[in-house]
């Protein structure tokens, strides 16, 4: 069956799947508008009238067991706004842990409260509200049970704390604008509370009735549903203009190379304009336009799109063949990341980070819109950017274009989907698209199927062998048994241009089991898993092995909270050419074997540190590798913290590989983060990196200034350094590039 017969004919089908009949949750007492004052005291008399929810299950360190501290959560409505309040109560009040200001920041290492809301009640999809003491804010979005999660999903509500003699209370007032859900006169929702407490190890969570699943901390069969009753489902639009400017300095070898000059472009333009200031001046304006059409549906669109605030990206020290998946951080693409993406069996559909980066270069983005939402069972999404053309550098304009649907088939996770991809030269004809299906079945809550299927099409490709295709069922749970079997094939020709694949032109085998132990008494334990990884690559086209990696896992939580993974591993790699491993060395076409100890400790996160230590050691290409790579964060305070890692690898191989009779070669990269806060509106973050490969250090200073919801003002300086100047002639300078970013966001709501 050819694969487009095969699209349609499961669009079809999507369309006679049976609708469950929807859950009624507890009514909710309704509040007249404006009854409550959001400041964290609870005086208001309807937080005595309400239910208190208490019966909080651990998450960690012993799954499933009951809570050692009380925490009560009550909930009420008006009109047009839904309001949380938590008691959290403490044995021992100099337990309370608090140190986060900074909006957004993770709160891995505080004392918090957060409440998750299924406002679809699909189970599979929810919006996360996270504070501490302090009444920092921290919202994300969460989809598949977890398996997708958007940090940059930000929303507008309100929260204060306040201590008390019992510990401390918090109010959360969420306006129903800000939510996503199916209007009705009756709308049922599914809610979830969580606490940490941090000088215990300890993660709690109501309700916690089905534990022995996939991912518990995220998994929505533990709800509690309420029912509200003729709430005001408003349609805002939200107007975000901007304003910037940057100044880029270059340092450059002159004609004769006997010095280094410096060239300085006071702000920037981006080509869009034949008058030179009016260009500087407009590439520095842009908008942002987010329109709620409906409860259900979000129209985003962006002009002259800039992402001035988005963080550096981590440098890595890559030892394998293959490609690195980088993660995106400019907040546009991340918003619905895992419903255009389609993430599974190694390949992404679409890859954002294909846009607005070509040839390690930045091309602007001229603009372009997103539509996302729910309708009763169907998520979908259509997306379309226009990149501006980079002469200098033979770059043409490009238009890329995602559509996606999904069709839920059960009250779980389970659901069809198809998506196709699109990417066009507007000033050639170069084009390459894909259309594909995925989907999941879920047969329990347990075990569950996947399965994708893809075809590409290109100017310049071949029409045959351009197919890649997945399937593979899992069981996931936290005590017993656990499994998982895929196999995948990316045939030759299959080539997604705005899409991810580690290793084109293969096919894979994964097969794994694990036993899985709770310990619910034990002085020593939390938890103890075994079992083996095994994963097999062939040529898709020949057959031929390519690699075979076996991997035997011994993971050990221990009660104080801290975690032991040992991974011994067989690995077969068939080198069918020479792979030039670095300037240094070239590791010959053969066949190697080698065996392998990885290992990874975790501390707990009790105190005012934490640390954690990843290495390997064992054979290597005919020769051997040792690498480490310990990390350590320290919390000052409030207002400072430090994370510093490092990274050292040792590879030695035989003295026939090298290019100048070395025997071995060492990588190495260093990595400092300093943020400070001063306060919940303003923060610096300093990030600074160091690898020996390019001897240059690379900072990114970040200075935010967050005096509301919707204002934001970044003043960002990046720099790159050479650390090793003067073994060459002329002196290299010390500073080879620097640039001085300055944006300024207000966010208009009508």
């Amino acid at each position: 069956m050819q694969i487009k017969t095969f699209l349609v004919f499961c669009f079809v089908m999507i369309f006679y799947s049976q609708l469950l009949a929807g859950e009624n949750g507890m009514p909710v007492t309704k509040i007249s508008d404006n009854e409550i004052i959001v400041d964290g005291n609870l005086t208001e008399d309807i937080w005595n009238r309400s239910i208190k929810y208490s019966s909080f299950k651990q998450l960690f360190p012993t799954l499933g067991t009951d809570a050692t501290e009380l925490t009560e959560v009550s909930l009420t409505y008006d009109s047009n706004n839904l309001y949380f309040a938590f008691r959290v109560h403490y044995t021992n009040k100099n337990d309370i842990y608090t140190s986060i200001l900074e909006r957004d920041k993770q709160m891995a290492e505080d004392d918090w409260i957060g409440i998750a809301i299924d406002t679809y009640n699909d189970k599979t999809s929810a919006l996360m509200f996270v504070t501490n003491l302090l009444g920092t804010r921290r919202d994300y979005e969460f989809s598949n049970n977890g398996r997708a999660i958007n940090e940059a999903w930000n929303t507008f509500w309100e929260t204060k704390s306040a201590a008390t003699e019992y510990g401390w209370s918090s109010e959360i007032k969420i306006p129903f604008s800000s939510l996503r859900f199916e209007s009705a006169e009756n709308v049922t929702m599914g809610f979830r509370a969580y606490r940490q407490v941090k000088q215990k190890g300890e993660l709690i969570t109501f309700p916690l009735e089905q534990w022995n699943v996939e991912n518990p901390y995220f998994n929505l069969l533990n709800t509690e549903l309420v029912t509200l009753q003729n709430i005001n489902n408003t349609n805002p639009v939200y107007v975000s203009p901007f304003i910037g400017g940057r100044v880029n300095q270059i340092s450059f070898l002159n004609n004769e190379k006997t010095n280094y000059n410096r060239t300085t472009d006071f702000f920037s333009g981006k080509k869009y304009f034949n008058n030179t200031a009016l260009d500087k001046i407009l590439s520095g304006i842009g908008f942002d336009l987010k329109y709620k059409l409906n409860s259900g549906a979000t129209l985003d669109f962006t002009l002259n799109t800039d992402f001035a605030q988005a963080e550096a990206d981590d440098r890595i020290i890559n030892l394998t063949r293959f490609s690195i998946y980088l993660p995106e951080k400019r907040q546009f693409f991340l918003e619905n990341e895992d419903l255009f993406a389609s993430p599974a069996f190694e390949y992404r559909a679409f890859y954002s980070r294909t846009i607005g980066i070509e040839n390690n270069r930045i091309v602007p983005i001229i603009g372009g819109f997103r539509l996302s939402g729910s309708s009763g069972d169907f998520r979908y999404g259509l997306m379309n950017i226009q990149s501006a053309p980079v002469e200098s550098e033979m770059i043409t304009a490009k238009n890329f274009s995602v559509i996606r649907i999904q069709k839920k088939l059960n009250g779980n996770d389970s659901y069809i989907g198809g998506y196709f991809t699109n990417k066009i030269s507007t000033q050639s004809k170069n084009y390459n698209r894909v259309f594909g299906i995925d989907g999941i079945y879920r047969f329990s809550d347990e075990i569950f199927t996947s399965y994708f299927a893809a075809q590409s099409s290109g100017s310049d490709d071949p029409k045959f062998r351009n197919l890649a295709y997945g399937f593979g069922i899992s069981k996931l749970v936290n005590e017993g048994w656990e499994f998982y079997y895929n196999y995948r094939d990316f045939q030759k020709y299959f080539n997604p241009e705005i899409g991810y694949l580690q290793r084109p032109g293969s096919k894979r085998l994964e097969a794994g089991n694990l036993i899985k132990f709770l310990f619910s008494e034990s002085p020593f334990f939390s938890r103890f898993h075994f079992g083996n990884q095994n994963f097999v690559f062939w040529n898709s086209t020949t057959n031929a092995l390519q690699s075979l990696q076996a991997n035997f896992i011994l993971e050990t939580r221990f009660a104080g909270g801290q975690t032991l993974t040992l991974t011994p591993s067989f690995n077969q790699e068939n080198l069918i050419e020479a792979w030039k491993f670095s300037d240094s060395f070239t590791v010959p076409q053969g066949n190697y074997k080698m065996n392998k100890l990885n290992f990874t400790f975790l501390s707990n996160l009790i105190g005012n540190y934490n640390y954690r230590i990843t290495g390997t050691f064992g054979q290597f290409f005919g020769g051997s590798q040792f690498s480490v790579a310990p990390s350590v964060n320290y919390i000052f305070g409030k207002n400072f913290n430090v994370n510093f890692s490092f990274s050292w690898n040792k590879v030695n191989l035989p003295e026939i590989y090298s290019t100048n009779k070395k025997e071995s070669e060492t990588k190495t990269l260093y990595s400092l983060k300093l943020n400070f806060s001063f306060s919940s509106a303003l923060s610096i973050k300093a990030y600074l990196q160091y690898d020996n490969k390019s001897n240059q250090a690379g900072s990114n200073i970040r200075l935010r200034y967050n005096p509301a919801e919707g204002t934001d003002l970044y003043i960002v300086l990046n720099q790159n350094m050479n650390m090793e100047r003067y073994s060459f002639s002329p002196a290299k300078p010390l500073i080879e590039s620097q640039a001085l970013i300055i944006k300024y966001t207000q966010t208009f709501a009508f």
